[in-house]
C-alpha cells in the first residue's frame, strides 16, 4: 500500500491550515474518504489536523495532547501505521505494549461497523478500550479498565490494512492513577537526562 508523499511525523497541529472558528468534527464517512483514503494514496490532505503517531506503542495518557481550540478537549486524531502481530504474518494487528511503567493492551469492545451501513461500505470502524495489568504477572484476566477508547477506522479491502485512522478519546477526567504513572515517567526521564549530563561533564574534565 502506498504511503503519503507528505510525511507528517510531528505531533503539532498546523493551525494555519484551519479556518478561524473552525471545529474539527468530521463524520465517520469523511474520516474515511477525505483523510484515510487520500493518505493511503499519497494525495494532498485538506489540513494537518490528523498527524502520524504510533498510538499502539505507548499508554494513551502519554500521547501528545496539544491544547487547541480546533479540537474537542477529550479527543484527538492520528494516522497510525500498524504492525502485524506475528512477525509480519497473518492479518491480526499488534495492539499490546510493554510500556515504561505498567504496559497494557487495547481490547475490542465492538466488532467492525460498516461505514456507511450499506452492502458495499467505504470502510469500517471498531471501538477498542485500553486495559492495564493489575500486577507484574501481567495476567489479562485481572486487567484494569481505563477511561480511554480508540475508534479505529480502516478502508474496505480484503488485505491487511497497514494504515488506519484512530480517534483517541478520553471518556473521563484523567484518573489519579494515570496521572501518577505519567509523573513517574517524567521523573525517570529527568533523572536519566541529569545522569547523562554528569557523565558528559566528567568526560570533558578528563579530556
Amino acid at each position: 500500500m502506498a504511503s503519503t508523499s507528505k510525511s507528517s511525523t510531528s505531533s503539532k497541529y498546523d493551525y494555519r491550515s484551519l479556518a478561524r472558528g473552525f471545529k474539527f468534527s468530521p463524520s465517520d464517512e469523511q474520516l474515511l474518504t477525505h483523510y484515510l483514503w487520500r493518505k493511503t494514496r499519497g494525495l494532498q490532505l485538506d489540513s494537518d489536523a490528523v498527524v502520524e503517531m504510533d498510538v499502539y506503542s505507548r499508554e494513551p495518557w502519554l500521547l501528545p495532547w496539544d491544547e487547541n481550540s480546533y479540537m474537542k478537549d477529550d479527543e484527538r486524531y492520528y494516522f497510525v501505521r500498524r504492525e502485524r502481530l506475528h512477525d509480519g504474518k497473518g492479518n491480526r494487528p499488534k495492539r499490546s505494549l510493554e510500556g515504561d511503567i505498567d504496559g497494557g493492551w487495547w481490547k475490542a469492545s465492538t466488532g467492525d461497523k460498516r461505514i456507511p451501513d450499506i452492502e458495499n461500505p467505504v470502510g469500517y470502524v471498531k471501538a477498542l478500550s485500553f486495559y492495564t495489568y493489575k500486577n507484574e504477572n501481567r495476567d489479562r484476566k485481572d486487567g484494569i479498565s481505563t477511561n480511554w477508547t480508540i475508534y479505529e477506522y480502516k478502508l474496505a479491502t480484503d488485505t491487511f490494512q497497514e494504515w488506519v485512522l484512530c480517534k483517541v478519546k478520553n471518556n473521563n477526567k484523567v484518573p489519579d492513577q494515570e496521572k501518577k504513572r505519567k509523573m513517574i515517567r517524567l521523573i525517570k526521564y529527568d533523572d536519566e537526562e541529569e545522569e547523562k549530563e554528569k557523565d558528559e561533564e566528567e568526560t570533558t574534565m578528563l579530556e
